[in-house]
């Protein structure tokens, strides 16, 4: 096989993944490390739900509803420390129990600028599981025609 047509083989190959990532997608998680993959607000990072949901009211006071993981953190002396900015004062509007919900489900995250973020397979039960797998191989038939 000349260089030119595994050139043309790879392209086919990324556009059949991209043909099915709609309903790919939702089977995956993000697995943080340095966050500059991840959106902050919109990517089920701390589980099957993102933030803009989980928090909405908080995600309605962001300063940035836009802001990569990366922005929203960074290395101190003694560990983590999370910068997450509103536009005013979203404490005294929300009250502080879900500023403190918030703070407990950012620590249990701990990101690393050595380590690139991964797309992971969803926790799942079995059925789901079956479901998945499913799916995948019936995106992937189309590329035995390419072989």
């Amino acid at each position: 096989m000349s260089r030119g047509s595994r050139q043309l083989h790879g392209v086919v190959v990324w556009k059949k993944i991209s043909q099915g990532w709609d309903s790919f997608r939702p089977l995956l998680n993000f697995k943080v490390g340095d966050g500059a993959a991840i959106r902050f607000w919109h990517d089920p990072w701390c589980g099957d739900v993102p933030l803009s949901i989980l928090f909405q009211e908080m995600f309605n006071l962001a300063r940035d509803r836009e802001a990569k993981f990366k922005s929203c953190w960074r290395e101190g002396v003694n560990g983590v420390v999370w910068d997450v900015q509103f536009v005013r004062n979203a404490q005294d509007k929300i009250g502080t129990g879900r500023f403190v919900e918030l703070l407990e489900l950012l620590y249990k995250v701990q990101p690393s600028n050595s380590a690139a973020d991964k797309l992971v397979r969803k926790q799942s039960s079995r059925l789901e599981a079956i479901i998945g797998i499913y799916s995948v191989q019936r995106h992937l038939r189309g590329f035995r025609s390419f072989h």
